[in-house]
């Protein structure tokens, strides 16, 4: 199987902090074995992390821009991206929700919109409070190759413009 495959990009781990526990990121914590396996499987590994979808926000200039479509399809869309506007206002202090896998599908569509290092990551599948943690040594003190590209930057306006110009074909093809 792995013969046939150029490249896994995933939405998953940060850098930094998580988003389901101060250590841990949602889909890294779900299966951090399965994250340790792909991220060891000497494939190329893309890691789109929360740091970058994090730049990723459905600010209300997006929104109004959706909406000036004035149809029941872009009414909905705007409704799924408003979906966890409290939960990351409240808990996150964002003032606009991000979006976070199309940022993945961004990835494969246009990767020069992205910054990319090679990065060791190895993610923790056994601590009882740093379960599914994505330990990306940034600064090359471990020893050991570097098994991930690693995106820390996105080019936020051409993310958007993909986006907006995939939604639009989109809304205009919907019979919604």
């Amino acid at each position: 199987v792995k013969k046939n495959i150029d490249e896994i990009v995933i939405m998953g781990g940060a850098i930094n902090f998580g988003n389901v526990t101060p250590a841990a990121e949602a889909n890294i914590i779900k299966d951090s074995e399965a994250a340790h396996i792909i991220c060891n499987s000497g494939l190329k590994v893309v890691m789109v992390p929360l740091e970058v979808t994090h730049t990723a926000l459905s600010t209300k200039e997006v929104l109004d821009k959706i909406l000036s479509w004035n149809t029941d399809f872009s009414k909905m869309i705007v409704g799924i991206l408003e979906f966890f506007r409290d939960t990351y206002r409240d808990v996150f202090g964002f003032d606009s929700p991000p979006v976070h896998d199309p940022c993945c599908i961004a990835y494969c569509l246009n990767p020069e919109i992205f910054e990319i290092k090679k990065t060791k990551v190895v993610i923790e599948r056994f601590g009882i409070h740093s379960r599914g943690r994505t330990l990306c040594d940034m600064h090359g003190l471990e020893k050991g190759e570097k098994n991930v590209d690693l995106a820390l930057k996105m080019d936020v306006d051409k993310f958007w413009e993909l986006m907006l110009d995939a939604l639009k074909v989109a809304n205009d093809q919907n019979k919604l």
